[in-house]
Order: C-alpha cells, then sequence, then structure tokens
C-alpha cells in the first residue's frame, strides 16, 4: 500500500509513534490527577506532611511529559495526513504548519481589526487550476485587565486566503457579511459605502470603495450570487480586492482547521482524512466561487487608489 509515497510500513510506524505519545498525554493528565488528590489529602486525613512536595512533584511531570507528548502528536499529524492530502489536491505545495502571516501582513489586509493577542500558523502556499494561494491561520484577538480580572475578545479566528483575481488592476474594494462583527471599518470609511441594486445583497453585506463605477462592474449578479453563497456556507467572512489581488477571511471559531479531532480519542485514520479533504475542499470552493475569469479577463484597468 502508498499513500502520497509513504509506504505502508512507514505509515504504521508513524500511526504508531503517534499513539504512544496519545497514550503519554493520557498518563500526563493522569499523574496531574494523583498530584492534585495528594494536594488535597492533607486536609482530609492526617496525611503526610510531604505530600504538597509530591503534588509538586508530580505537577511539573504531568506538564512536561504532556507538552511534549502533545507536541509529537501535532507534529506526526501533520506530516502523516496533512502534507500528503495537500500534495494531491495541488500543484507545487510548499507547506509549513509552523510558519503563518505576520501581524504587520494581516493588517494590511485591512479587513480585521487589530488587537493585542495574535497568532498564525499552518501557513501553504500552492497553486490550484492555474491559481496561485497563500493561506494560513489566523487568530486575533483583544486582552484588557482593570488589575483584578482579565477578559479576552476574539476578533478573528479562522483562515485567510490570498490568490490572484486577474492581470488587470482593480480599485481598492472591500466587503463584509453583517455578521463579521469586528471589522476593519473606521468611521472615515464610512462615506466611502455602496449600496448595490440587489437589496438582498446590502442586506447581507456593507461594501466600501473610492470607485462605485468598479464596484458595479465586478459585482455583477452571478458574482453576487457566487458571495451570497460563500456567505450561507461560512456565515462570517470579508473580502478585499485590490490591485489584482483577493483577500478572503472566514470566521472558524469552532473549527481548528488541519489539526486532529482530539489526541485522546484513538487516531481513526479514514476520518481524520476525511476532515482534512473538508478543509481543502473550502480552499478549491473559496478559488472557484471568486475567480470569475469572465469578468476578470475583461475588466478595464482602473487607478489603484494607493490605500497602502
Amino acid at each position: 500500500m502508498d499513500n502520497e509515497g509513504v509506504t505502508y510500513s512507514s505509515m504504521s510506524d508513524a500511526i504508531s509513534k503517534y499513539e504512544n505519545n496519545r497514550r503519554l498525554i493520557i498518563l500526563a493528565i493522569v499523574i496531574g490527577v494523583i498530584g492534585l488528590a495528594c494536594f488535597f489529602l492533607p486536609f482530609i486525613t492526617a496525611a503526610c506532611f510531604f505530600m504538597p512536595f509530591i503534588t509538586i512533584a508530580c505537577m511539573i511531570v504531568a506538564v512536561i511529559l504532556g507538552l511534549k507528548s502533545y507536541l509529537k502528536c501535532k507534529k506526526l499529524y501533520k506530516e502523516l495526513f496533512v502534507k500528503g492530502a495537500l500534495e494531491k489536491n495541488f500543484q507545487n505545495v510548499f507547506y509549513n504548519p509552523d510558519w503563518g502571516f505576520s501581524k504587520d501582513d494581516v493588517k494590511k489586509f485591512n479587513l480585521v481589526k487589530m488587537g493585542s493577542d495574535f497568532s498564525s500558523e499552518d501557513y501553504i502556499k500552492a497553486s490550484y487550476n492555474g491559481i496561485n494561494f497563500e493561506l494560513s491561520d489566523v487568530y486575533v484577538a483583544d486582552t484588557t485587565s482593570d488589575g483584578e480580572n482579565s477578559s479576552t475578545t476574539i476578533f478573528f479566528k479562522g483562515r485567510m486566503i490570498i490568490f490572484n483575481l486577474s492581470d488587470k488592476k482593480v480599485s481598492y474594494l472591500r466587503m463584509f457579511s453583517n455578521n463579521f462583527r469586528y471589522s476593519a471599518v473606521r468611521r472615515k470609511d464610512k462615506p466611502n459605502k455602496v449600496d448595490l441594486e440587489s437589496v438582498e445583497f446590502n442586506k447581507e453585506f456593507s461594501v466600501y470603495s473610492e470607485n462605485a463605477h468598479d464596484v458595479f462592474y465586478l459585482l455583477t449578479p452571478q458574482y453576487m450570487e457566487r458571495i451570497q453563497s460563500l456567505n450561507a456556507r461560512y456565515k462570517s467572512i470579508a473580502i478585499n480586492i485590490w490591485d489584482n489581488r483577493v483577500i478572503f477571511a472566514f470566521n472558524e471559531p469552532k473549527n481548528d482547521a488541519f489539526d486532529a479531532s482530539s489526541v485522546l480519542k484513538k487516531l481513526d485514520y479514514q476520518n481524520e482524512l476525511a476532515k482534512i479533504q473538508a478543509d481543502i475542499d473550502d480552499i478549491k470552493v473559496i478559488i472557484n466561487a471568486l475567480v470569475n475569469q469572465n469578468v476578470a479577463n475583461d475588466m478595464q484597468q482602473s487607478a489603484y487608489d494607493g490605500i497602502y
């Protein structure tokens, strides 16, 4: 048996290593529970005075063992499932699970409000049907504190993808679904809001541009239907079209793309492959919906407004 260049024996070895590390995670949890029990035992019985030291030792072992095993599981999962699936579906694949878009990159995308907390991982650079794209998971949040209590507001948790619309430059155009709560729309952007002829589209989206002519030219009824179908699928989306690039962002707060369903459960090979394929299919759906060649190839060049 062969799976994207991985032989059956090496695949079995990788799964075996994953399962061994998964069991170590469970062992670490058990050790941690024992440590907590030792901490509370002196309050219940006349237990030995050295119980707190046992607690400290257990917690240290649990944290080190659990974290080390978790990181190994995560790395094996990416190597075992994700990389091969990407290479099967796309061309010219470069994948680094530890990389991502920088905070400056995401700020320049001008789609989501920036906060104090930021992370990005699972960087992918590849091509699909001749369209080059880059993609990464992105997390943006803001943590505030009054000195006693702290709270975190998540601005964005999902994926962002960049690809080319055409070889023509188009005016700076942003659109946000109305449930994309923390958009990067500032008060001074409000006069640039453009209403489309479609009442239903206006109910779902807010569109901003310096050039209303380009908005109406790009957002044909067919193209708006594609965007509405994406909104129906992902619920919370934002799009920035500028120069010849499309930047698409969608929130996925309950889905950690390209990660195992649970490191506490035994690995189900077929289910994990199906989960990764669903994450990959999202990329295909987005590119297929937004790369409208009939519109893009006929576009007249318009002045880039130099927003960046």
